[in-house]
Formats: structure tokens, sequence, C-alpha cells
């Protein structure tokens, strides 16, 4: 099995004791592999946050040894570290999933391409060696929750997300479970941006669940599954 955390390590050490009890109470013939995607810029002293998210202070706060507590903990195979930038898809201002979205979306969505682009450096990562694996799970590294996920119970033709969303179709980025050949589909979405934000066919399918076609992370996510695969609550 392979695993991999992506994104900016907030709040690293509490999430590690989550990932760290899911991989013990695997069945014990299953081994894993971690793959390490991580935000980092050593001159900041605080993580970004998006702006409708209330989050303390304390809790965006860097700590100085996360790099070194990430290596040392999850000990990758692979890993790739960059700092923050401004990212851009051509033309997208001009497309329909921009004029879809509020203000604050518009606001927020250097921190929206950050993720996708995220998303796709991890599914980049292990393009060639993903069909080494049965399962990929793809967690932020701060997720707080118990993952009481039985890999034996799940079905491999299907993305397996938490139900924080239902009855919406959408799938939370947090944690997800999945075979490799959809993992390499879904998260070629950095890539796929230009088509999938001005794609008047899949916007009227994203519809049809009544979701909005959005610049939002969970909807980006849910046009690229239309996109690849049919839709399943």
């Amino acid at each position: 099995m392979h695993v991999v955390l992506k994104k900016k390590p907030r709040l690293a050490k509490r999430g590690h004791e989550n990932i760290a009890a899911f991989v013990k109470n695997l069945h014990q013939d299953i081994s894993v592999d971690f793959y390490l995607r991580i935000w980092h810029d050593p001159q900041k002293t605080h993580f970004d946050s998006s702006p409708w998210r209330a989050i303390p202070a304390t809790e965006l706060q860097i700590d100085k040894d996360t790099i070194p507590f990430l290596s040392e903990a999850y000990r990758p195979i692979s890993s790739k570290i960059e700092r923050p930038r401004t990212l851009d898809v051509p033309g997208i201002q001009e497309s329909t999933m921009f004029h879809n979205s509020d203000e604050i979306t518009r606001v927020n969505l250097n921190n929206t391409l950050s993720q996708m682009y995220s998303k796709q450096c991890v599914r980049d990562l292990l393009s060639t060696r993903a069909h080494e694996y049965d399962w990929i799970v793809m967690s932020r590294y701060d997720f707080l929750n118990p993952i009481r996920a039985d890999l034996r119970e799940l079905e491999k033709n299907k993305l397996n997300v938490p139900d924080f969303s239902f009855p919406q179709a959408l799938s939370p980025d947090a944690l997800l479970i999945c075979s490799p050949s959809i993992f390499i589909s879904l998260f070629n979405v950095y890539a796929d941006m230009e088509s999938i934000m001005n794609d008047q066919a899949l916007h009227h399918a994203m519809n049809l669940y009544e979701e909005r076609a959005v610049l939002v992370t969970e909807y980006i996510l849910f046009a690229s599954f239309v996109k690849h695969f049919s839709v399943e609550k």
C-alpha cells in the first residue's frame, strides 16, 4: 500500500498520531510506503489559510522542526518540498468556472490552485510506480480524526472518502483511498484545469448531481471525477 501526504504540514504531529494508528492496525500482510509533498518556506513563521476558515494563529504557527520530524516519522520513499508561490492557469479569469464563482472564492484562487498543484505533484511522484501498489491513501498532514477504514471491506473500483459531505456527491479531499488507476486519472487535475474549467458538457453533468461548477477544491475534484468516471453516491 502507498500513502501520500500532501499540502502544508500544519498540525503535522497530531495528524501523525492518527495516520500511524491507521497503519499499525492494518493487516500484518500489508506493507506501506510513504510519499510526501510539502509546501514550506523556511522564512515564514505562519501558514496561510483560506479566508473563510477561522483558524487560531497558534495552529498556523510553523514549528522549526516540522520538516525533520516528517522525514523521521514517515521515512518517505520520495518527497518533494517547494516554497509557496503564485500559480496561474492560462485563461482562468475568463473561464466559466471563474465567472460562476463568488468574490471570496476568487480571492482564494491561488490557494485553490496550490491544492490542485499539490495533488498533481503527488500523482506525478508515483506515476511510474503506481502499478506496484494495491491501494493508494492520500491524506492531509493534519487529518485529526481516527481513520477506521478496513481495506479488506473497500471496493477498488470506487473512490473511498469520509462521509463529511454526505448526502452531497462531493468528495472531501482530507482523506481519499482508491486504486492506483483511479488515482492516476483523477489527480491529473492541475494538468486538466484548462479543459475542466470551460467544459460545458462536464458542467451540465455536475448540475445533474446538483453540484456547481465553481473554483473550489471539492467542486474541481468532483469535476475531475465526473470527467473520468461514473458517479455513485
